[in-house]
């Protein structure tokens, strides 16, 4: 099938500084009846003409569209052939990681009460109340806690994203937006509990990076990496930055004379093996930003820099067969040989600031594994956990890599930063995800006064 021409609509080119040409032609998606563009870049496709352009674009959304389109006379008969259908519109306009993430929601809990097979007939007020009920019943699988207010909102949410693509295709015969999904009070509360647990004060940032200095002299012989997660936890708290911004930073962001550090992408490593990780734009437009760098936060990224070329220079030793070391026999008087370093096959030569021996970028379930203990490695080791434990049993919190971003928001509210200045900071593009930090620290703020103002002793002479 040839796309109708009717769904063409204008082209233009555009030259940039360099001279670069770059070609756009916008079309009318007949599905959705969205006005499009899609643009070709001259130099990168080795076209020489704009006609050459034209052809090119018209060939890639002949291919779009007829991959999504469907007969005016399809008949949708399950909420399986709904869900292909919205899928199809739906996918093409997000990131790959927002479809990831949705997907799981849908196979989690919307499927096993909304199956496939399930005749769009039955999409009932009465059918719809009684699965959401069950969904409310369900529990989180790590936690095995009832399900959180921010989780049954994005559910509902994605149910009636669903729903409504049929509603308004005459697939469905009613509006799932009518039907009364309520989500319980408590929920909320819960869900409030637990993020006043995740950030840290003052003095549970000196005790969590006395710990992981104790790992690393205790439990570490000669890091080849340096002091690498300390350095990670140190900067994430003074930078509130997230993981996959963190994972994402190269040397040619750092603008060391005017102490600025560019924030403009993400690296996508959840479910993927190194070979496949990926770096996407930023999380929002707003977390694309140009971060102010204090002394410390200048020393530390100086220190990763310095670690990673050392590291380099250790492997160009070992791969040319210069890097000799010192060894002793397991047996007999321990006599020491001289033995020359192979080379590591799993070494690769990267820009990442934040690396590992391997030259890989530290991601969460790296950094998990050094906190929780959590990972592969078949021994037990002892992680920064027990070691909190056992030297600081006051220490109750559960540390992920999204602590530290909490935290830095927390202690610039505790120090009466404005939410504005916060906000632009850590990239929050919505009010609402700074206050909700905000008021948890105002609240912890207003329990310190009275103890403050109950320690208050006044004897009369």
């Amino acid at each position: 099938m040839r796309i109708n021409e009717d769904y063409l609509l204008g082209y233009y080119t555009v030259k940039d500084k360099n001279g670069n040409k770059r070609t756009y032609q916008s079309y009318r998606d007949p599905l959705t009846d969205e006005v499009k563009k899609m643009g070709v870049g001259w130099k990168r496709k080795k076209i020489k003409s704009e006609r050459q352009a034209l052809i090119y674009l018209r060939k890639e959304i002949e291919t779009k569209v007829k991959n999504r389109i469907y007969d005016d006379g399809i008949v949708v008969e399950t909420f399986g052939e709904l869900i292909d259908i919205w899928y199809a519109t739906w996918s093409s306009g997000v990131r790959q990681t927002t479809i990831n993430t949705q997907m799981q929601l849908l196979e989690r809990y919307i499927l096993p009460f909304f199956p496939r097979e399930l005749p769009v007939s039955k999409l009932g007020h009465l059918y719809v109340e009684i699965s959401w009920a069950k969904i409310l019943g369900l529990k989180a699988k790590r936690t095995q806690m009832p399900l959180e207010k921010a989780t049954l909102e994005k559910i509902r949410s994605l149910l009636r994203q669903i729903t409504y693509y049929g509603y308004k295709r005459g697939f469905v015969f009613f509006d799932l937006q009518m039907v009364d999904m309520k989500i319980p009070t408590d929920r909320g509360i819960q869900a409030s509990i637990r993020r006043k647990k995740k950030f840290l004060d003052n003095s549970e940032v000196e005790m969590l990076l006395a710990a992981i200095k104790e790992k690393y002299k205790t439990h570490f012989i000669g890091p080849k990496m340096g002091e690498l997660y300390y350095d990670l936890v140190e900067f994430m708290v003074r930078n509130g930055l997230r993981i996959s911004e963190v994972g994402a930073l190269t040397v040619d962001k750092i603008d060391f004379e005017n102490r600025i550090l560019t924030i403009d992408e993400g690296l996508v490593s959840a479910g993927r093996s190194v070979k496949d990780y990926q770096l996407n734009p930023t999380k929002t437009i707003a977390s694309t930003r140009d971060l102010d760098l204090d002394d410390r936060s200048i020393e530390i990224l100086r220190n990763r820099i310095d670690c990673n070329q050392k590291r380099r220079a250790e492997m160009k030793q070992r791969r040319n067969g210069e890097l000799v070391a010192t060894y002793y026999r397991n047996y007999g008087e321990r006599k020491p040989y001289q033995k020359k370093v192979r080379d590591s096959k799993s070494y690769r030569e990267t820009d990442y600031l934040f690396q590992t021996q391997n030259g890989n970028p530290v991601v969460y379930h790296s950094f998990n594994e050094f906190m929780n203990g959590q990972g592969s490695n078949p021994k037990p080791v002892k992680c920064v956990k027990n070691i909190l434990k056992e030297k600081y049993p006051s220490f109750r919190k559960h540390i992920t890599t999204h602590t530290f971003r909490y935290t830095h928001v927390s202690l610039l509210a505790e120090a009466g930063v404005p939410i504005k200045a916060i906000m632009e900071r850590v990239g929050h593009s919505d009010v609402k995800t700074t206050l909700e930090i905000y008021n948890q620290v105002t609240k912890a703020s207003k329990e310190k006064v009275i103890l403050e103002v109950s320690s208050w002793e006044f004897t009369p002479e």
